[in-house]
């Protein structure tokens, strides 16, 4: 599942670009099981069966099949004549010295349908469900996430809301699982150097929606929280605090969503403290202006208040 791209003709695996991965933890090996079992009418061939499986042109990728898919072929040379000592396991006998990888070919060119179970799903412009990625578009640009702190320091918010509507979308609910997410580091595209991981605490919550909008708010308030009218110092400060607010409030998200209400006020407070400092630092001085940039810059946090919707004003004259 995990196999990347390797030049031309060595495919990556069915994901293709490894996606970022969501594993429900149960408090037991069986209960782990569990969560990740799924009803299928069509289970496939598994590749221990036939190692030389092909995926199909089109159409439905049955399960075994996917998970199991091999996009590699390793060919082993004859065993050599002479007995000389393995230099992994220490044993004297006739060795394979040589052997050949062989790529079976790209799924670009094929209209399968694969959803993975344990991959997070979001849905693009053309409301295509696409894997969710350590690479996002910003800018024009692909920023690896992982390599940038703070564009970084948000993602949290995507992959719970993906879990999130991926629960409500099964129609199950997890009371208190531990959510383990692995999603890699990249270098120069197709190359991957380390993976990331983290354990996100899910509670159950009869108000799955009101916690989906929550996390998008406050997804949106942090990415905006320093405006491009701001001066440079006041961005690239609040940048390099982001990271440390944002993986507290990550640590919490499961008492977060199910306290809900006032808590995501009081999460945003956490700025206060680190703004009050950088605030004293970036505008020392004692001027009426230099006061209020001051307060300007150590009041900055996400405003969770749902701003409630203007009524429509009534038309003078006619039927009242």
């Amino acid at each position: 599942m995990f196999t990347t791209s390797g030049g031309p003709g060595f495919s990556p695996g069915i994901n293709e670009k490894p996606p970022i991965y969501a594993i429900p933890l149960g408090q037991s090996l069986a209960e782990t099981l569990r969560l990740s079992w799924q009803s299928v009418l069509e289970l496939g061939t598994p590749a221990w069966d036939k190692p030389d499986l092909q995926l199909p042109k089109n159409g439905n990728v049955p399960l075994l099949t996917g998970i199991t898919w091999l996009p590699r072929q390793v060919w082993l040379d004859e065993p050599e004549k002479y007995e000389a000592t393995c230099i992994s396991c220490g044993r004297i006998e006739p060795l394979i010295i040589n052997c050949e990888f062989s790529g079976i070919g790209t799924q670009k060119d094929k209209a399968i349908e694969w959803i993975d179970s344990h991959v997070i799903y979001e849905m693009n412009n053309n409301n295509e469900d696409k894997s969710l990625r350590s690479t996002v578009e910003q800018r024009q640009n692909k920023v690896d996430v992982l390599s940038t702190p703070d564009v970084a320091a948000g993602r949290w918010t995507k992959v719970t809301e993906g879990i999130l509507k991926k629960n409500t979308k099964h129609g199950y609910t997890v009371d208190k699982c531990a959510m383990w997410v692995i999603d890699f580091a990249t270098v120069k595209n197709a190359k991957y150097l380390e993976a990331k991981e983290s354990v996100i605490q899910l509670h159950s919550s009869q108000q799955t929606q009101d916690a989906i909008e929550k996390i998008a708010l406050w997804q949106k308030k942090g990415n905006t929280l320093a405006g491009k009218e701001d001066p440079i110092e006041i961005r690239s400060i609040v940048a390099s605090i982001r990271p440390h607010v944002e993986t507290t409030v990550s640590a919490n998200i499961g008492e977060l969503l199910e306290t809900g209400g006032d808590a995501w006020e009081i999460t945003a407070s956490q700025y206060k403290p680190m703004m009050d400092v950088i605030a004293k630092s970036l505008s020392p001085g004692f001027t009426t202006e230099e006061v209020r940039q001051r307060m300007q810059i150590a009041s900055a946090a996400p405003d969770m208040g749902i701003k409630a919707t203007k009524k429509p004003c009534k038309k003078r004259g006619g039927h009242k």
